[in-house]
Order: structure tokens, then C-alpha cells, then sequence
């Protein structure tokens, strides 16, 4: 490396703005996520959506010129820990130009949003890494002051296969919710009953989501709620193992017989229809599954490619989820906190960890 390459990555970086949106676009179509399935998240048409959706956010990039060459985000989303809120920090968006890795633009970028967590007086930290995505391993081993990540298990990103089949009607699905039933409060009892770390319901979301209820004597007994992200992320196929490109010509050969939608071919997006929220009442699972049926169903008629729920690998619902046809996608989470807080992190380590994959 020349003298001159060295010296332009100790500086250059800064805050990010929207007139970095193409640059950053740039870089993240260069920058595929590694695993089972090889995918680029692109954020047409505004990278910063997805932030502004998943709660508030920055972002620091090094740059040369008008180029970016590595970035790195934070949003800040009020969780509930053990009945009790708590603010953590999702980092994302770590992402280093093609031609300079190797180089410590990714430690430089650690190094300041270090900086700028602690100006935050932030705390507990989370991210998330494709299983595969050997790369960022060793930012997760306590580097320039930040502390060891601690791990919180592996995610199973089912992406479920629509079905024209409708649910049995043994259940009665509706889209209403009863007269003087809150199904916030209905996903916020579910979440912090079961949960170490569960959301805060975004209400202000929810109310124009497209919701899905199983209704029992006026009470929900079981509800999904789902997003379709196609307008701030597509998920572009850049890489499969060869069963699974087996498996894709099979269904564009057999699809227009069968009356599929053909599943996305590498270069191709992935259309997806996101479970963002779920729950169901004590002994109800049944009616939880007639649900996620009646979404497989809703996705054949829209001519989506998949319906996608992200779970932890201890969550009873994978169970659910493994009967149905699907392709799984594995992530790994990580936590820690960077005022050094131990019992903070003990207090959920082993539990169920909710995460909005829905939002990744």
C-alpha cells in the first residue's frame, strides 16, 4: 500500500447527510451479505428509510472525494428488558468498499462511532451477522475500547413458500380488531411474558399495517401483522449453493404449470412479505399456524416470493414455522455493553431475544 492510501484512510471521516444517499447506495450494492444465500440488501431509492423506520439514527462514513468507501450506522430503539425499558443501540450497515479491505478504514470506523456512542451515553449495544459472514468476526472480540460481545444465539429467518391453499375454517380469521381490544396491548403481554428482550409495539405503524386475527368470543386469540418493505429495501440474490439453483430452475419450469411464483434467480429481487409481528394466547399455537397459512396465501394471490418471519432459535414458534416449506436463513446476534455492565447482559443471555428482521 502507497504512502498516500495509507494516509487518506486515517481521515475523512464524518457524519453522513442525504447528499451521501447515492454514494452510500453505491456502496451497498458492492456490499453482499455472505451465508446459505448470498443477497445485497439494496435501500432504493434512500438509504436512510430504513434507519428513519427502525428508530432514530446516524450514520458515519469515511469518504475520499465524493466516493465512500466504508460506513456504519446506529439506531437508537427503546426495548423492554425484564418488564423494565431500556434503550440499545442497533448497530448496522458496516460496510467497506471492495478494494479496501484489508485496509483499518473498518477500526477507524469503530473507533469513532466509539466516540460517538459514548457522547450518547449509550450502553447495551446489539447487532446482527449473517452466519457465513466471517469478516465482522473479529469486531466482536472487544477492539479499540469497545467491549467483547457476548453471544445471544443464532436467529432462523424462515422464508416461508405461498400457497393458494386457504386455511381450514375452523378458525375465524378477520382483519378487525373487537370493540375495546387493544391488539398493541395483545402483542405487548405476548412479548414481555415470553421475551428477555421484547419490543416496544410501534403503534403508530401498526394502525395501518395489514392485520390478521384469529377472534374467539370477542377476544383475539391470536394475531400477525405484515410489511411489505419493497418500498425502502429489496433483497437482491447474489449467490446460492448449487441445490438451491437446482431448485429455482425447477420453479421457473414447473411454475407456469402449477401456478407458482417462480422463485428469484441469482441478479434477481426477492419479493417478500415480512411478519413483523406475531402472538397468540396460552394453548392457541394452532390458530397462530392457520394464520401464518392464511399469509402464505395472501403472498401466492400478490405474487410474492416469500413470507418472512425471523426467529430465535429457542423460540417455540420455530416449530410452527418448520412445517411449512421454506428456505432458512441464519443469522447470529450479539450484545454488549459499553459501560462495562455485566449484569445488565446476564439478566437476558439464555432467554428469547425478539429482533425485527422485518427492519434488517
Amino acid at each position: 500500500m502507497t504512502d498516500n492510501k495509507r494516509h487518506a484512510y486515517r481521515s475523512g471521516i464524518r457524519a453522513a447527510n442525504q447528499e451521501d444517499n447515492a454514494a452510500l447506495l453505491e456502496l451497498t450494492q458492492l456490499s453482499a451479505m455472505k451465508g446459505l444465500i448470498s443477497l445485497c440488501i439494496d435501500r432504493q431509492p434512500d438509504f436512510f428509510l430504513l434507519l428513519q423506520t427502525r428508530g432514530e439514527s446516524e450514520v458515519v462514513v469515511r469518504t475520499e472525494g465524493n466516493k465512500i468507501l466504508g460506513s456504519f450506522s446506529i439506531s437508537k430503539q427503546e426495548v423492554v428488558i425484564n418488564n423494565q425499558t431500556e434503550t440499545v443501540y442497533y448497530l448496522a450497515d458496516l460496510k467497506i468498499h471492495p478494494d479496501w479491505r484489508g485496509s483499518s478504514i473498518g477500526i477507524r470506523l469503530l473507533e469513532a462511532m466509539r466516540i460517538r456512542l459514548l457522547e450518547l451515553s449509550a450502553d447495551l449495544m446489539f447487532c446482527t451477522a449473517a452466519e457465513g459472514n466471517d469478516r465482522v468476526l473479529p469486531f466482536f472480540q472487544g477492539r479499540l475500547g469497545f467491549p467483547k460481545c457476548e453471544h445471544l444465539g443464532k436467529f432462523i429467518v424462515f422464508q416461508i413458500i405461498p400457497s393458494k391453499t386457504v386455511p381450514k375454517p375452523h378458525f375465524k380469521i378477520g382483519n378487525e380488531v373487537p370493540n375495546g381490544v387493544s391488539l398493541a396491548a395483545f402483542y405487548q403481554q405476548f412479548y414481555q411474558h415470553n421475551y428477555s428482550i421484547a419490543p416496544i409495539i410501534d403503534q403508530e405503524w401498526l394502525a395501518t399495517a395489514q392485520n390478521l386475527m384469529v377472534i374467539s368470543e370477542g377476544k383475539i386469540v391470536a394475531a400477525i401483522s405484515l410489511m411489505d418493505t419493497g418500498y425502502m429495501k429489496q433483497n437482491i440474490v447474489k449467490g446460492m449453493p448449487a441445490w438451491l439453483k437446482l431448485l429455482v430452475n425447477c420453479s421457473k419450469k414447473l411454475s407456469p404449470l402449477m401456478g407458482w411464483v417462480p422463485l428469484p434467480g441469482i441478479g434477481e429481487p426477492i419479493k417478500v412479505l415480512n411478519i413483523r409481528y406475531w402472538a397468540h394466547a396460552p394453548g392457541q399455537a394452532d390458530a397462530l399456524k392457520a394464520l401464518i397459512q392464511k399469509a402464505r396465501n395472501i403472498a401466492s394471490i400478490e405474487n410474492f416470493h416469500f413470507v418472512s418471519i425471523g426467529l430465535h432459535e429457542r423460540d417455540p414458534i420455530v416449530s410452527i414455522c418448520k412445517k411449512f416449506p421454506n428456505v432458512p436463513f441464519l443469522s447470529n446476534g450479539y450484545v454488549a455493553s459499553l459501560q462495562h455492565n455485566p449484569e445488565k447482559i446476564k439478566a437476558f443471555i439464555g432467554g428469547l431475544v425478539f429482533e425485527d428482521f422485518a427492519l434488517v
